[in-house]
């Protein structure tokens, strides 16, 4: 939902699903979404929808975060998938076993 401008709440040692929000949330550096109870997952909820202003700040950094954070770097999450791959052929090319490797940054 990142994707879609919405700040998503995500608590602390909730579900997956949950903690998949908490670490989207700091990956972008919007901390506030998250939180660790339930009763505060709630407060939360109630504070964005009583204070608009509050929620469209959130949207506000979430939208500047797409432009320079790296979960939101497709393109160049693509590039080091390629290169990673063709690192695997060649490797594999060469009848060399399998190995751990470091994919060079292509920025």
């Amino acid at each position: 939902m990142l994707g879609l401008l919405q700040p998503q709440q995500g608590q602390a040692g909730a579900p997956a699903q949950a903690r998949a929000h908490f670490d989207q949330a700091l990956a972008v550096g919007l901390p506030e979404p998250i939180t660790h109870s339930s009763a505060d997952y709630e407060a939360l909820a109630l504070r964005l929808v009583r204070e608009p202003a509050r929620l469209q700040a959130l949207r506000t950094r979430l939208a500047a975060a797409r432009t320079n954070a790296p979960l939101f770097g497709t393109r160049r999450f693509t590039r080091h998938l390629e290169a990673a791959c063709r690192s695997l052929w060649q490797r594999h090319r060469q009848g060399l076993a399998p190995a751990c490797f470091d994919v060079v940054p292509t920025d």
